[in-house]
C-alpha cells in the first residue's frame, strides 16, 4: 500500500478525520477488498501497541513487524481457515449466526499470544489482565462490504464512537436495536463492554445474562465476558468460579479461561 494509505488509516484510528472524510473511508472499507485486509492487520497492532511504539509514517521497529508477520503466519491463516470452516457448517444449521464472528475467535487468539509475547510479567495487575483479556482489537466489525441498509449504518456509526472511547454515545445508539436484534450476539458484546468501562457494572451483567439466555449457538460467550466484568471489579470469588464453569464445560475461550484462573491464583 501506498504511505498515505497507512496515514489515513492512523488517522482514522486516532479518530482524526473529519464527517466527510471518514464516511469516504468507510465507503472504502466497502469496496476494496485490499484495503480493508490491510486495516484489519494495522488495527490490531495500532491497538496493541502503544501510540508511542506505533506510527504508521514510521513503522519498521522490530516490535511491529514481529507483530505483523505473527498476524500472517502460515499457522495462524490455517486456524482462520479451520473456524471458517466450522463456521460455514454452523451456519447451515443454525440461521442468524453472526457472519463476522469467527474473525473474533481467530484475532483473539493471536492477541492474547501476543500480549504474552510482548508484555508478560509475573506481577500483573487485574486491571492489566483485565486489558489483556478484552481484545477490543479483536472484535468483530458491524461493517459488511457493500452494505447500503440503514441499520447497519448506524451500528457502524455507534462501533465508530465505541473504538473511540465514546461509549456513552456508542450506547445511545446500540441499545434501541436490542429490541428487534434480539439474536445479535455482537450487539450484547458491545453493549456489555460498553456498560463495564462506563462503571455499569450491574446493567453490564443484565446484559451479559440476556446473552446467555439467548437462544443464540454462542451463548456461552456470555460466561467469558462476565468473568471478565468480575475481574474488572476485582471480585476475584466471582472470577474463579465463572472461569471453572466455562473450563469445566468447554465453553467459549476455556483454554484463555485456564491462562487467566492461573495468572490470578
Amino acid at each position: 500500500m501506498k504511505e498515505e494509505d497507512f496515514i489515513l488509516i492512523e488517522n482514522y484510528l486516532k479518530g482524526t478525520l473529519s464527517k466527510e472524510e471518514e464516511d469516504s473511508f468507510l465507503e472504502r472499507l466497502d469496496s476494496d477488498a485490499q484495503f480493508e485486509a490491510e486495516f484489519k492487520l494495522e488495527q490490531q497492532a495500532f491497538n496493541t501497541l502503544s501510540e508511542g511504539q506505533w506510527s504508521y509514517i514510521d513503522n519498521s521497529s522490530s516490535e511491529v513487524q514481529e507483530y505483523k508477520e505473527a498476524l500472517q503466519d502460515n499457522d495462524i491463516q490455517e486456524l482462520k481457515l479451520t473456524i471458517d470452516r466450522l463456521y460455514s457448517n454452523q451456519k447451515q444449521a443454525h440461521k442468524g449466526i453472526n457472519k463476522n464472528l469467527y474473525y473474533y475467535i481467530v484475532a483473539a487468539s493471536v492477541v492474547v499470544f501476543l500480549g504474552f509475547q510482548f508484555f508478560f510479567s509475573q506481577n500483573v495487575s487485574n486491571q492489566e489482565l483485565y486489558n489483556s483479556y478484552i481484545g477490543y482489537d479483536s472484535l468483530p466489525s458491524f461493517v459488511t462490504r457493500g452494505s447500503t441498509n440503514e441499520t447497519e449504518h448506524q451500528l457502524v456509526q455507534a462501533q465508530h464512537l465505541f473504538d473511540k472511547g465514546e461509549y456513552e454515545a456508542s450506547l445511545a445508539i446500540f441499545k434501541p436495536f436490542l429490541e428487534s436484534e434480539t439474536n445479535n450476539t455482537l450487539l450484547y458484546i458491545y453493549i456489555g463492554i460498553a456498560q463495564t468501562e462506563l462503571g455499569l457494572y450491574q446493567e453490564a451483567k443484565l446484559t451479559f445474562d440476556q446473552l446467555k439466555n439467548n437462544e443464540s449457538t454462542y451463548d456461552s460467550i456470555s460466561y467469558w465476558y462476565t468473568a471478565l466484568l468480575y475481574l474488572k471489579q476485582e471480585r476475584i470469588d466471582e472470577v474463579k468460579e465463572v472461569l471453572n464453569t466455562i473450563i469445566s464445560n468447554s465453553y467459549y475461550n476455556h483454554e484463555k479461561a485456564q491462562d487467566l484462573l492461573n495468572e490470578i491464583e
